[in-house]
């Protein structure tokens, strides 16, 4: 498979080819930053901003979502009507492209897969697009995230002066860019200048290898309650993350009709792990961030081979009183430091 290039000017034209025949998202200008929406007509597409406020994930895993539809009388079930329009995803940064790389591992893993999940996931065809810059809250480059390149994109694209030069990676990538001209050795050259230009900085975080050894040593520790003291337990850390994926089911009925709805939840929230009983086993702060960061960096790996952080940075950049992830690894750090 020969790689391509698309001319910028040509990008609008190149899309409208594409919702022909697809569904297409990508991202869009909405009230001061952007968001992936669908698009009527690709000249709706921005690309102006380092990233979307919130990740891909809801593309494929709603935030709210019928599941089916019931009747209390006789007891049947019918499941929603489903566009089955095959949807590209377009423009998707690779800290994104991860996120959706660890869902698919979480919603196709084990005995019972998650249908409704994958059969958006397996309709769709992934577009990337390469970050020549590092934002201020970035740091995927942490988690060995190349920002210019994804393992699990049909197709990627990195921009350079007047043009895209188009990583081709699989047979249903090729077949949307056959008619592109192909790319030039000169092109693959200047896309690796850019990764060399535009290396990752250096994070003054514990290193991955060593996170283990310290979320394990300090399950204990007081640090996470000098950390929770400032959360207020909004949860829109994990609304906008790329892999957080926890969820409620509740029944919703009137009359003899009904549905099962399935919604967003988050840990970050003091009744998440409120029972029925009213016990609650995490009614502190400090339980629920250890909880937060011990899933990502330790749970998550244990189970699913790769740690559930894509560095995108946006938890930091939403949080209404200021709490980054990347100072929690590091007060984490120096507190194992001091009881050593």
């Amino acid at each position: 498979m020969k790689d391509k290039i698309l001319l910028k000017e040509n990008l609008v034209s190149f899309g409208n080819s594409l919702i022909e025949q697809y569904r297409l998202i990508a991202p869009v200008k909405s009230n001061g930053f952007s968001l992936y929406k669908p698009v009527g007509n690709a000249s709706e597409i921005c690309l102006d901003y380092l990233r979307p406020l919130k990740s891909a994930k809801e593309i494929f895993f709603p935030q709210n979502e019928t599941l089916f539809f019931f009747n209390k009388k006789t007891q049947k079930i019918a499941e929603p009507a489903y566009d089955k329009k095959p949807t590209i995803l377009f423009g998707a940064v690779a800290c994104d492209l991860a996120g959706i790389a660890a869902q698919d591992r979480l919603f196709s893993a084990g005995a019972y897969l998650d249908s409704y999940y994958l059969k958006r996931r397996r309709n769709s065809i992934l577009i990337g697009m390469a970050c020549p810059e590092p934002g201020e809250m970035c740091f995927c480059g942490f988690f060995g995230i190349d920002r210019f390149a994804s393992d699990i994109a049909d197709l990627f694209f990195t921009p350079f002066s007047d043009k895209y030069y188009i990583k081709v990676n699989t047979e249903a990538g090729a077949r949307l860019v056959e008619s592109l001209p192909d790319a030039a050795a000169a092109d693959a050259k200047t896309v690796e200048r850019l990764r060399c230009e535009n290396a990752e900085p250096k994070w003054d975080i514990p290193p991955l290898d060593e996170l283990a050894r310290m979320l394990a040593e300090g399950f204990e520790a007081d640090v996470w309650d000098e950390i929770a003291q400032k959360c207020i337990g909004c949860a829109a850390c994990t609304f906008v993350c790329p892999t957080c994926h926890c969820f409620d089911i509740t029944d919703e009925a009137k009359g003899e009709i009904g549905r099962r709805v399935r919604t967003w939840d988050g840990c970050m929230f003091p009744k998440f792990t409120l029972h029925a009983s009213g016990h609650n086993p995490r009614t502190k702060g400090g339980q629920r961030m250890r909880q937060r960061i011990l899933h990502k960096f330790s749970y998550f790996k244990d189970n699913q081979g790769v740690v559930s952080c894509t560095g995108c940075g946006r938890c930091a950049e939403i949080c209404p009183v200021n709490v980054d992830i990347r100072e929690v690894l590091k007060q984490l750090g120096e507190a194992c430091e001091r009881k050593s």
